[in-house]
């Protein structure tokens, strides 16, 4: 009866054991996109996230931007991008929202800068960027936009900066290792662009390197843990972290961090949903990752997931307001002694502004023309070749948590046998001796 019962509470305590690991993640799960897609990217506005574009099923190409509500945990229709685009850089600055480069419909690259305006909730066409490209990163430093990377015909390692107080580019010194599909982050006034690849899911990277705006310089940093592309990346604490990709055998789920303060890089639990072609975005001290294809190739999903770094849990995300400090109290009026005027200073004259453009229709759902040459980066889902040398998979780095999560189960486990056995002997002990009385 003792090993019964012993046997009882020992399943139990295992089928506990899961629950209580599964409680101690530092993902959740959030509403779905309404649009499932790749290839797209996402911005965020205060506590709203905006994505744009990108591959819906079957490769069709899309202008659709929503915006989800983090607070709320809704989603919403903004108005199209006035183009069908993916593949773009996008990057957010002084309340507004930038779409640089991308792929157009046809599969042509483009040059083509959109801004979005919420407050009108409206597109207007800035300035071209000098050289079309797709499939590059886009980041805000200092008030200055700069797209790095991309691909045209051949894998690009042009960098080039927008100001928007005068709605003009210049060129900047290049990336040293040209890249696509790459990832980067922004960190102590610095950007660091991360992995990528070269045309070919074969050929992932995981080179990372530093642009220092101010010396207009780059540097080589400490590599990333694995090789990949079609990941994203986010900012968030002066750190930056890493998510998805694909190879040929596969995509990736791997979220990796890199502090910049001392070169190091830390593996951090994986997401639920391996994809690549995806979308990840900071609002307060959470990341969320969105859509993305779940296999190589072209396929979508709706999927969003949030990141929440365990030290930051007991963090406020959004600081209360600080109260205006006191003012000094008036010297008393001066009798029959006028305050002089200040001479008229003219009106500051307001920065050039972008050209407003009508959107056209909603394309959401736009097929290319029969004749257009497909996008250079959209490939068809890869089978695995047998012939093809092995590729880095991101199980061969384990995150912490889930070998201590294994020793204490193993512990548990252990425990319980011995238990049992020790019961067994007891019983048997006892036995033995009540018969021979």
């Amino acid at each position: 009866m003792r090993c019964i019962s012993a046997g009882i509470a020992a399943v139990l305590l295992l089928s506990l054991i899961p629950a209580s690991i599964g409680q101690d993640s530092e993902w959740s799960i959030k509403s779905p996109m309404p649009t499932a897609r790749t290839e797209h990217i996402g911005a965020a506005i205060g506590s709203k996230i905006y994505i744009a574009g990108g591959l819906g099923e079957g490769g069709l190409r899309l202008s659709t931007v929503e915006v989800y509500d983090t607070a709320a945990n809704t989603w919403s229709n903004a108005a199209p991008l006035p183009v069908p685009l993916h593949h773009v850089g996008i990057a957010s600055y002084n309340e507004k929202i930038y779409v640089v480069g991308g792929y157009f419909a046809d599969g042509a690259p483009s040059n083509r800068l959109y801004i979005y305006d919420p407050a009108s909730n409206s597109w207007s066409r800035g300035r071209d960027m000098p050289t079309a490209r797709g499939a590059l990163t886009a980041q805000f430093i200092d008030g200055i936009l700069y797209a790095v990377g991309g691909r045209a015909g051949r894998t690009l390692g042009t960098n080039e900066a927008y100001d928007p107080a005068t709605g003009t580019w210049a060129t900047r010194a290049p990336i040293p290792t040209p890249r696509e599909h790459l990832a980067s982050g922004v960190a102590y006034g610095k950007m660091y662009v991360i992995a990528g690849r070269d045309a070919r899911l074969e050929t992932n990277m995981d080179v990372n390197e530093e642009y220092d705006p101010k010396l207009d310089r780059w540097a080589r940093k400490s590599p990333m843990p694995s090789k990949r592309g079609g990941l994203v990346g986010a900012s968030l604490n002066n750190t930056i972290f890493v998510f998805g990709g694909e190879a040929p055998a596969g995509t990736f789920s791997n979220n990796e961090q890199y502090f910049p303060a001392n070169d190091t890089w830390k593996v951090r639990q994986r997401m639920p949903t391996a994809r690549h072609g995806l979308a990840a975005v900071e609002v307060g001290n959470q990341i969320f990752v969105i859509g993305g294809g779940k296999n190589p190739g072209l396929f979508v999903s709706d999927v969003n997931e949030v990141f929440t770094p365990r030290e930051l849990v007991k963090q406020i995300v959004f600081p209360a307001p600080q109260p205006p400090p006191a003012q000094p109290p008036a010297p008393p009026p001066q009798a029959q002694q006028p305050a002089p005027q200040p001479a008229p200073i003219p009106a500051p004259q307001p920065p050039p502004q972008p050209e407003p453009i009508q959107p056209q229709p909603p394309q959401q759902i736009q097929q290319p023309p029969p004749a257009a040459p497909q996008p250079p980066i959209a490939e068809p889902p890869q089978q695995p070749q047998p012939q093809q040398p092995p590729v880095e998979q991101p199980k061969e780095i384990e995150p912490e948590e889930s070998q201590s999560a294994l020793l204490i189960i193993s512990g548990i486990i252990i425990l319980i046998v011995a238990f049992i056995v020790f019961s067994i002997i007891r019983s048997r002990a006892v036995k033995t001796r009540n018969t021979a009385q």
